[in-house]
């Protein structure tokens, strides 16, 4: 997935469009996030205070050098600093083309009477944007802006990302060929599992008890990553997570958001294949499937091969950036934790085949630990539970699906 960074500057005075413009990005990226392409907002509450003794100018140089486009929305008002701003995003244009700056008036109406001191000013710097050779112009509406800015789009998106997007569908094609696995129509890879019988649960403080078989009767598919924003984004309009990136987990869903994502995802796949995976499904899985070697954690004995975690982690990280398990899936220990379908209840010692927990509860299951835990929460045979509409910045979740 090829992240693009978009940083959105504007006025307070402009917020209802910068709404706007938000929510017309999150759309797009329903459209480009097939192709292997994510736009991510980077967003300035209020633009003309970016440079100030209470705000970080390094943290605002450092934003901009990170983007790739500059998007700048003006109607009646600069700031003391937004000449300051623009000649930093301009500099990084012209040291190495990067990033796209394009600049938009609202077009209001300004009567000679109501001129002030700021409006003169504000008249005098849009007079001088004219010589800098960028991309600026005026829109009426927001419905305006994002025709315009849309236009831009699909005029830069083939410069940024054509190579990207070949490799992109050429692995994807490759992989289902090679692995019988696929991917959906919001880029979300999974893996098969194939049926088999294991040992569930574990003799530790804090895993599940008694130790059990447990037999899963036919194969079934399970993300190969967490679900990242991005492709949240994809199919809800919208990104609760707290630690913001395209291809970092979502997090501070709950299982209930959780169900919703489900029903729409389903909806926009005219199936209704897409579910969470049971506790044992789940188990299996992080354990290897059939290829398991019997791991302490998914993929290792060894927690910092695999997993982030309370001692190497301080915030989530992008999926997929340490070792895999037995099956090449991700993130099965660390990162976030993963809701399971499940309510929480005690095992028995009896032999089962396909378990799906209690029919009632209190809590959901959570598997696999997180960036902010201990140990032994990245056990692949560790439990716990929370309620169904509680979710915090360290709760995700990956696919599962029967065929």
């Amino acid at each position: 997935m090829k992240t693009i960074k978009i940083f959105l500057a504007s006025s307070e005075e402009l917020k209802e469009d910068r709404l706007g413009f938000e929510i017309f990005i999150n759309r797009k990226n329903k459209h480009y996030i097939k192709n292997g392409l994510f736009f991510e907002l980077v967003i300035w509450e209020d633009f003309i205070d970016a440079i100030s003794k209470t705000r970080l100018q390094d943290e605002y140089k450092k934003a901009i050098t990170e983007s790739d486009i500059f998007v700048c929305l003006f109607k009646t008002k600069v700031g003391k600093y937004t000449k300051e701003e623009l000649a930093h995003a301009f500099g990084k244009f012209q040291e190495n083309d990067k990033p796209l700056i394009y600049t938009y008036f609202k077009d209001v109406e300004i009567k000679t009477s109501e001129i002030t001191r700021g409006i003169s000013a504000f008249l005098d710097f849009k007079e001088e944007l004219l010589d800098l050779g960028h991309f600026l112009t005026k829109y009426t509406s927001i419905a305006d802006l994002k025709d315009q800015f849309g236009d831009q789009l699909d005029k830069i998106i083939p410069k940024l990302s054509k190579d990207n997007l070949n490799k992109a569908n050429l692995v994807t094609k490759s992989k289902k060929v090679a692995k019988g696995n696929f991917t959906n129509s919001v880029g979300i890879e999974m893996v098969r599992v194939e049926a088999g019988t294991f040992q569930m649960g574990g003799d530790g403080e804090y895993d599940g008890k008694p130790v059990h078989s447990v037999t899963l009767s036919q194969e079934y598919y399970i993300g190969k990553y967490q679900v990242t924003q991005a492709q949240w984004t994809a199919v809800m309009g919208s990104n609760p997570s707290y630690f913001k990136g395209g291809n970092l987990p979502v997090e501070h869903v709950s299982w209930n958001d959780v169900q919703e994502f489900f029903t729409k995802l389903n909806e926009m796949e005219g199936t209704s294949k897409y579910r969470l995976p049971t506790e044992a499904e789940w188990e299996f899985a992080a354990r290897g499937g059939n290829q398991s070697k019997g791991y302490t954690y998914a993929g290792s004995n060894n927690i910092d091969d695999v997993a982030w975690y309370g001692l190497n982690s301080s915030s989530t990280h992008e999926v997929g950036t340490k070792s895999p398990n037995e099956l090449v899936i991700y993130d099965m220990s660390g990162n976030v934790y993963e809701w399971c379908n499940d309510w929480h209840g005690g095992y028995s010692s009896d032999a089962v085949t396909d378990p799906s927990g209690p029919s009632t509860g209190s809590g959901r299951v959570l598997r696999g630990g997180g960036w902010g835990g201990g140990v032994y929460g990245c056990r692949v045979a560790d439990r716990y539970s929370s309620y169904p509409s509680y979710g915090n910045r360290s709760r995700g979740f990956r696919l599962d699906s029967s065929l």
